[in-house]
C-alpha cells in the first residue's frame, strides 16, 4: 500500500510538472516579439450564411481568422514575419449548405465572382472549351473519364447512376452533384442537389446573354454556334467574372 501512495505520488508531480512547464512554454512564446506581431494580424473575415428560399438554397462562404500557433511554428525557424506563413482556420457559416442538402441550389454565391458552365455533350464547342484550358463541366450517363472536366452523372435510372457514380468513386472524380429536373431521384440522397439557371442556346442567346450574373451555373446547349460561344466567353470576360467548376462555385470555402 505504501509503494501504491509512492507511485501516486510520483504521478501526481509528473502531472504537474508537464502543466506548468507548458504554461511557462505558453508563456514564453506569447512574449515573442514574432508572436506578437502574427497576433496582430487576428483580424477575423466573417462568414455569410446560406440563403435559404423554401426548397432552394443559394450558399454561403466561410470565414477565417489566423491561427497564431500554426503561423508561429511556420514562421519560427527563420524568425520573421512572413505574410506567406500565415495558416488561417476556416469558419463555417451558421446556415450552412452541408446541413441543408435536401435543398436545391440555385446558383453560386455571387461574392466569388465566377460562373459555371455545362455541356450536355461533346461536340466543337466542348472541344474549343478544353483546348483551351477552361474549367467546365460535362453531363455523362455513361461511364466516362477526363481529367481536364468535372463530370456530372446524369443517369435517368438507380441502376446506371450507381453504376457510373462507382466508376467515378473509383477515379476519385465524383463531387457528389446531382441536377434536378422535376423530383430528386433517391440516388440523390445526400448529395448536393443543383439546378440550372440560365440555359442558353441559338434563339434565345440575345436575350440570356444580358442575364449572366455572379453565380451563374449556365447550360451551354449544341445549338450555339463557336462564334456565339466566343461572344458568350467575352460577355464574361467583361463582367470580371471567371468559370469554373461547379464544385468549386457552389463550395463555402473562402
Amino acid at each position: 500500500m505504501k509503494n501504491f501512495f509512492k507511485y501516486i505520488g510520483v504521478i501526481g508531480i509528473c502531472i504537474l510538472s508537464f502543466y506548468y512547464t507548458n504554461i511557462i512554454s505558453e508563456y514564453v512564446k506569447s512574449q515573442n516579439p514574432l508572436y506578437k506581431e502574427i497576433k496582430l494580424q487576428d483580424k477575423m473575415i466573417p462568414s455569410i450564411d446560406s440563403v435559404i428560399n423554401d426548397n432552394y438554397i443559394i450558399p454561403g462562404i466561410s470565414g477565417k481568422k489566423v491561427d497564431i500557433d500554426k503561423s508561429f511554428s511556420n514562421m519560427h525557424k527563420e524568425n520573421k514575419y512572413d505574410e506567406t506563413l500565415l495558416v488561417y482556420k476556416e469558419i463555417k457559416p451558421n446556415i450552412s449548405l452541408d446541413n441543408n442538402k435536401d435543398k436545391i441550389i440555385i446558383r453560386g454565391n455571387s461574392n466569388k465572382n465566377k460562373v459555371s458552365i455545362i455541356f450536355d455533350s461533346k461536340n466543337e464547342l466542348y472541344n474549343y472549351m478544353i483546348e483551351n484550358n477552361y474549367h467546365i463541366n460535362l453531363l455523362i450517363n455513361k461511364e466516362e473519364y477526363n481529367d481536364k472536366v468535372e463530370l456530372i452523372n446524369n443517369a435517368n435510372n438507380e441502376n446506371t447512376y450507381n453504376k457510373i457514380d462507382k466508376f467515378l468513386n473509383k477515379k476519385k472524380l465524383n463531387k457528389n452533384l446531382c441536377l434536378i429536373n422535376k423530383t430528386i431521384p433517391t440516388y440523390c440522397n445526400n448529395k448536393y442537389l443543383f439546378n440550372i439557371s440560365l440555359t442558353i442556346n441559338h434563339s434565345n442567346i440575345s436575350t440570356t446573354i444580358n442575364q449572366i450574373s455572379n453565380g451563374e451555373i449556365i447550360k451551354i446547349e449544341n445549338s450555339i454556334t463557336k462564334e456565339e460561344l466566343l461572344v458568350i466567353l467575352q460577355s464574361i470576360k467583361y463582367k470580371n467574372l471567371e468559370i469554373e467548376y461547379l464544385s468549386k462555385l457552389i463550395s463555402e470555402t473562402n
